[in-house]
């Protein structure tokens, strides 16, 4: 059963779980600005997080319960929706993404690489 807490960032943000913490905290190691739980246009649904670089607007999704019930994938598929509705550039994480550990760094790197400066 998943059981939602509160761990906070480095960079001071509050996270819903463990694995969001762990994206948080590369975003910030990796000098990608972001904001935390921002809302979707017009529209109940919350953003894990928002980045703006040169005016174009990305919303990231850490999507941890999919697949998990209908409830929330109809939620993933809102939001999916939304964003192109909307031009918004989305980029979604699983747990597959993070997990085993030793694979976060490069998924992570392969997900940002636009926000990444090389």
């Amino acid at each position: 059963m998943y059981k939602r807490i509160i761990a906070k960032s480095k960079d001071g943000h509050l996270c819903d779980s463990i694995s969001e913490v762990l994206i948080d905290n590369w975003l910030y190691k990796n000098n990608i600005l972001h904001e935390k739980d921002i809302q979707y246009p017009n529209t109940n649904h919350k953003t894990d997080w928002r980045i703006n670089r040169n005016n174009q607007v990305t919303f990231v999704e850490y999507f941890g319960l999919a697949n998990d019930s209908p409830r929330y994938d109809r939620s993933i598929r809102e939001k999916e929706n939304l964003c192109k509705e909307q031009s918004i550039r989305l980029i979604k994480i699983y747990p597959k993404d993070l997990y085993p550990k030793i694979y976060l760094e490069n998924n992570l790197k392969n997900k940002f690489e636009y926000f990444l400066d090389v």
